[in-house]
């Protein structure tokens, strides 16, 4: 595998408009580019929805993003662990797309809050790819910004401790921090690298649309890190025109 196709999206839970459109413009995309990994967040299923096998259930929407895949030839496989109640209605998680087996699963909280109703409870979602000459951990996860009862801080120093130093990190989603902020200096400050800001005209591309909590106006938010410096073969922000979500998504391609 002399590289690497990375994708990360934010669904926005199944909160947009024509969802089946917007999941045939994913599956374009994933075929097109023929992606190795899609790392997802806010992914939703609804509360009632029947289980199909452990906590996933027959709306979920990365498990819908499989299972059309599967129509098109194509095998993922998919992994997700659910976090919190959502929009009244949601049992919402964050999950991963992936071509190839991944070992060693780990849901985990990064967030203080661990309680499912708690809109403030954040988890990361981590799994190992085997390769002949080193193991890479993937990880999707869905940061929450600093206030009254999380630190983002603390919050990367739990999701960094569930994680092996020595393997090949890969860490991807929605961290909720510009590259203005001081929390952005913190992830580089712990030896994380902006694999897609690696370019520095493209450090200030938007991945999120418009005004949100502390967000105001189109921001870059979502990432994806490595801990080692990696070559960027290609790279793109998808889904701007014909968007799918509140976030558009982050697409590379490394040099492994």
């Amino acid at each position: 595998m002399p590289s690497i196709k990375l994708l990360t999206l934010n669904l926005h839970c199944l909160e947009e408009k024509n969802i089946i459109l917007n999941q045939n413009k994913i599956i374009t995309e994933i075929l097109h580019k023929n992606i190795d990994v899609v790392f997802l967040q806010e992914v939703a299923q609804y509360d009632e929805s029947k289980i199909i096998y452990e906590n996933v259930k027959e709306s979920n929407y990365g498990y819908e993003l499989q299972q059309q895949l599967k129509v098109e030839g194509k095998d993922y496989y998919y992994y997700f662990v659910d976090i919190k109640h959502s929009f009244g209605k949601y049992n919402e998680g964050v999950g991963i797309l992936s071509k190839y087996m991944l070992h060693d699963l780990k849901g985990n909280y990064i967030s203080k809050s661990q309680d499912y109703y708690n809109w403030r409870s954040r988890k990361m979602i981590k799994g190992d790819l085997h390769l002949p000459n080193k193991k890479i951990s993937l990880v999707s996860t869905h940061l929450g910004w600093t206030d009254k009862n999380e630190v983002f801080e603390d919050q990367i120093e739990r999701m960094l401790s569930h994680l092996n130093k020595e393997h090949l990190l890969l860490i991807a989603g929605d961290f909720n921090v510009s590259p203005k902020t001081n929390e952005y200096a913190t992830l580089l400050n712990k030896g994380l690298c902006d694999l897609y800001g690696s370019n520095p005209k493209h450090l200030f591309d938007p991945t999120h649309i418009t005004d949100m909590d502390l967000h105001k106006g189109s921001t870059r938010i979502d990432y994806i890190f490595s801990n080692t410096k990696l070559e960027v073969l290609k790279r793109d922000i998808l889904f701007k025109e014909d968007r799918v979500s509140d976030h558009y998504g982050v697409y590379i391609e490394l040099k492994i």
